[in-house]
């Protein structure tokens, strides 16, 4: 939190921009595959821990 009182707000919002935008691509992802008649659930699993990681950190 130290860390985010020191930034310039240029510098947060561009990661809050990119967290977002991968954020949503990996959602659209989750979402294609498993509307699809088979569903790649190692796929799936694959994109639920990449979302998982980026959003705990």
């Amino acid at each position: 939190m130290q860390a985010m009182q020191n930034a310039r707000p240029e510098d947060v919002m561009r990661t809050i921009t990119s967290y977002c935008t991968a954020a949503e691509n990996l959602f659209s992802r989750l979402t294609f595959h498993t509307n699809r008649a088979e569903v790649d659930f190692r796929q799936v699993h694959f994109l639920a821990r990449d979302l998982y990681a980026r959003t705990s950190k």
